[in-house]
Formats: C-alpha cells, sequence, structure tokens
C-alpha cells in the first residue's frame, strides 16, 4: 500500500494503532538529482519519437522543472500563500507520462498531417497533369471553333447577301404584280367598253351585211370603175374589207 503523507486517508490509517503496530513502514523521500536522470533517462532514452541529439537536453530540462518546482516555486508558493504544496515522485512519473502522451499524440498528429500534405500534394501532381492535358485539348479546340467561326462568318455573309437579294427580287416582283394588277384593270376596262362598242356596233353590222347582200355585180364593176371614189363609197368599201 503506499500513501501520501498529504492526504487524510494517512492520518485515519496512522490513527488505528493496531495497524500501524503490524505494518512496517518505509518511508519514501525526495529522490536525489542521479535517480531522477536515471529515472528519465529509463523513459526517454529509447523512445523513437526523440531525436538522439536533443534527448540528453530534454532529459537535464525534465530533471530541472521538477527540481525547480520542489525547491524554488514550493518554496515561494509557501512565502505568498501560506500555503503548502507537496511535490513526490509520483508527480514527476506523472510529468514524464503526460510527457510521452503529449509527444506520442503531437506525432501521431504530425504524421496524419504529412499524410495529408502527401496525399494533397499527390492530388495537385495529378490535377497538373491533368491541367496540361485540358490545355492541349483546349488549344486543338481552340482551333476548331476559330475555323467554326470563320466559317459562320462567310456563311452569315453569303446568307445576308442572299436575304438582300431576295428582298431586291420579291420587291421587284411586287412592283411587277402591282404593275400586273394595273394592266389587268385597264385591258378589263377596255375589254368592258370593247363590249359596249361591239354591243352598239352589230346592229349596224347587222344593217352592213344586208345592205351587202342587197349589192350584185354591176354596183361592184361600177364602183371599180371610180378612179377616185367618193370618200362616202371609199369609207364603206374599207369597212367591209374589215368585215371580211
Amino acid at each position: 500500500m503506499f500513501l501520501s503523507t498529504v492526504f487524510q486517508t494517512f492520518f485515519n490509517y496512522s490513527a488505528l494503532l493496531g495497524l500501524v503496530n503490524n505494518t512496517t513502514i518505509d518511508w519514501m523521500y525526495p529522490w536525489p538529482l542521479q535517480a531522477l536522470v536515471a529515472v528519465a533517462s529509463a523513459f526517454l532514452k529509447e523512445n523513437p519519437l526523440l531525436p538522439e541529439q536533443y534527448r540528453d537536453n530534454i532529459i537535464e530540462h525534465v530533471v530541472h522543472v521538477h527540481s525547480s518546482v520542489t525547491v524554488k516555486y514550493t518554496s515561494d508558493y509557501l512565502l505568498k500563500m501560506r500555503r503548502k504544496n507537496y511535490v513526490t515522485p509520483k508527480h514527476y512519473l506523472d510529468f514524464i507520462n503526460t510527457y510521452l502522451r503529449l509527444l506520442d499524440e503531437k506525432g501521431n498528429y504530425i504524421n496524419s498531417q504529412c499524410e495529408r500534405l502527401k496525399s494533397g500534394l499527390k492530388k495537385i501532381e495529378e490535377a497538373t497533369v491533368e491541367l496540361d492535358v485540358l490545355n492541349k485539348q483546349l488549344a486543338k479546340q481552340k482551333i476548331r471553333v476559330a475555323q467554326a467561326t470563320a466559317e459562320c462568318e462567310a456563311m452569315l455573309t453569303e446568307i445576308n447577301a442572299n436575304t438582300q437579294e431576295a428582298t431586291g427580287k420579291k420587291n421587284v416582283a411586287s412592283l411587277k404584280s402591282q404593275e400586273i394588277e394595273e394592266q389587268a384593270k385597264i385591258i378589263a376596262s377596255e375589254q368592258v367598253e370593247a363590249e359596249e362598242a361591239l354591243a352598239e356596233a352589230l346592229p349596224a353590222l347587222e344593217i352592213a351585211r344586208l345592205a351587202l347582200s342587197d349589192l350584185d355585180k354591176s354596183d361592184i364593176t361600177e364602183i371599180r370603175s371610180f378612179a377616185t371614189p367618193p370618200e362616202p363609197v371609199q369609207t364603206i368599201c374599207e369597212c367591209i374589207l374589215i368585215l371580211r
């Protein structure tokens, strides 16, 4: 059984005289400097997480911290606060174990960060290679896009020219259509007038035909004998030729 003289448990057991009389007490005094160095060396000397060139300095620092707390800061605390602070070898062991635990935690953290860094660098390298491939593809696509753009511009120019030509032809066709419509109206009007004139001339034509049927050969011979027939006779003869 290990008991500290600081805690109440020690005093409770001390009150049991039968226990005290039948117990061998082995008092543990503060460790000397050589013991502190030996214990720290046993824990830290072969630790792979500590660089070999720093191990002696770390052991010296651990011993110095424990000794300073035991000798100097405990005395200062008693003078200033009027309270006693007990530093035992167990505190020294806890100090070393806490340091080793933190060393292990930080080592694991650093290793994980290194792995993350390696993974990140690998991804950056892969992304760089992929980016180089994409840049080459992009350069080829730019050439194709430039060619396609030039072809599209040429096609648009041709389409605009064809559109303008078609628009001109459409305007000409529209003018021709209007002209044809106007001529059709004129022809229709003239046809109406001709039909009206024909309707008016038909009775006279019929009378002329009847009159023509009354002519005999002697009348025609008489007309032919005229070197210069009278104007009414000449007009009638011209009308007869037209009607024939």
